[in-house]
């Protein structure tokens, strides 16, 4: 047969999965002779975790006999795991239903690795592409993209989402004392505190830029919200940063606007944003280190 010169693996089964026959390049590829298989059923080496997506195909297989191409692991002699791509096809008696399986097999297991790699490295990159270089937090990229969702997710249950915009008060003045590196390591030590400051899963922080960060606060109402840009506030104060060109305080100090809306027609989240600016811009006024709401 011309399968037993073929370097891919050819192999065919029963309706049920049965092996009745194994081409001579399985005891190169798997390790096994090819009268070890016969008989064997054919998810008997394959990996667990693969399993439910095999039987999938299966059932697809007999339900459409139509040509399956897919990759799953498989277990050599040795208690190895490499990785086979497999094309399938339905052979039918003179009735049209299916006498056997045909399936051509072969070592993806190089490539399979260097898909892999690729893949986590292109995580890496989309996870650094929305994360703040300085603080290690979100940056405004993922703000954006997460408020939108969040927002989307909200007016599907008609859940009300809140909003924090917080500025570090007279950060410029700031700087210009203690140096850039003096500042960098403020806005560090501030992003830090507002991450920890938040409690649930979902809570949210990022850059928003400069010295401003924000903070969603998703099925949180504005006696939530208000709880906790008060725990922002007092925590970042708790740094004791020194801040001597502060008009407020000795130290580095916060202001906090907040928002709350529960989506609608008639609202969006640019509207949010807005309602949170104007409520952080009150704060500044009213004398900053402090938290105000937007009514």
């Amino acid at each position: 047969m011309l399968a037993d010169y073929s370097t891919d693996m050819i192999t065919r089964h029963t309706p049920k999965g049965k092996c009745t026959y194994v081409s001579p390049v399985c005891s190169t590829l798997l390790g096994f002779q090819p009268e070890e298989l016969i008989g064997a059923w054919g998810d008997s080496l394959l990996h667990p975790d693969d399993y439910p997506q095999i039987i999938s195909i299966y059932n697809a297989i007999m339900n459409t006999q139509q040509i399956n191409t897919f990759s799953f692991r498989i277990r050599r002699k040795d208690g190895a795991y490499i990785w086979f791509e497999s094309t399938c096809q339905t052979i039918l008696d003179k009735r049209g239903k299916v006498s056997e399986i045909i399936a051509v097999s072969r070592d993806i297991t190089e490539r399979k690795s260097s898909e892999l790699k690729m893949q986590e490295v292109n995580e890496l990159l989309m996870r650094l592409s929305m994360t703040d270089g300085l603080t290690g937090i979100a940056n405004r990229r993922c703000f954006d993209e997460t408020l939108e969702r969040e927002w989307g997710v909200a007016a599907r249950y008609g859940q009300p989402i809140s909003l924090l915009l917080c500025d570090i008060d007279f950060f410029k003045s700031y700087n210009d004392t203690y140096g850039h590196q003096g500042g960098d390591a403020c806005l560090q030590q501030v992003a830090h505190t507002i991450k920890r400051a938040l409690k649930r899963p979902n809570d949210f922080a990022a850059r928003y830029g400069g010295e401003e960060f924000s903070v969603i606060l998703t099925n949180t109402d504005k006696f939530g919200a208000h709880k906790v840009a008060e725990r922002i506030k007092q925590w970042v104060e708790e740094l004791q940063i020194p801040h001597l060109t502060s008009k407020v305080s000795d130290l580095v100090t916060i202001s906090i606007g907040t928002a709350t809306l529960i989506p609608s027609a008639q609202l969006s989240s640019s509207m949010l944003i807005e309602y949170t600016d104007k409520s952080l811009y009150m704060a500044k006024q009213g004398g900053r280190n402090r938290v105000v709401a937007y009514e």
